[in-house]
């Protein structure tokens, strides 16, 4: 269940179309088995989505503080796979 996490610079554009980002966390085994973008604005949901990546874990890494008023943070979810070798990769975030 490989999971990216990425945060999202505010409106500053790289390029005419491409966000800046950075990448800050990816996770090979999360408790979250389904495919899924998910896109995060707010604390409740941070909480929420940091309590579900680690949920089989006995000792959770501290929640990381976000500031919501400048930053988005995007997780992207792989899903369960037959196999191992798979990851995700993130390479241009462009809006829509």
């Amino acid at each position: 269940m490989l999971f990216s996490l990425v945060f999202l610079a505010a409106p500053v554009k790289a390029q005419a179309d491409s966000i800046c980002f950075l990448s800050v966390l990816k996770v090979s085994d999360s408790s979250h088995t389904e495919e899924e973008n998910v896109v995060i604005n707010d604390n409740a949901q941070w909480q929420s989505l940091w309590q579900t990546l680690f949920t089989n874990i006995s000792e959770k890494p501290p929640l990381p503080k976000i500031d919501f008023t400048r930053r988005t943070i995007v997780a992207v979810f792989q899903g369960e796979q037959a196999t191992n070798g798979y990851e995700i990769s993130i390479e241009k975030i462009l809006e829509s």
